[in-house]
């Protein structure tokens, strides 16, 4: 019984670090389009 429990502690404990890790790229990504949407807004207001 220790065993079973054992593994799903250490594959909950894997699924909860991809879950940061997908939050980070998601939270980056965010970042990244904020980023390109400004520039893009900057580029428009110099060209008119």
């Amino acid at each position: 019984m220790e065993a079973i429990l054992g593994t799903e502690t250490a594959e909950a404990d894997g699924l909860a670090r991809r879950v940061t890790e997908l939050e980070d790229e998601l939270t980056a990504a965010r970042t990244s389009l904020r980023q390109m949407i400004k520039n893009q807004g900057k580029g428009a207001a110099l060209s008119t």
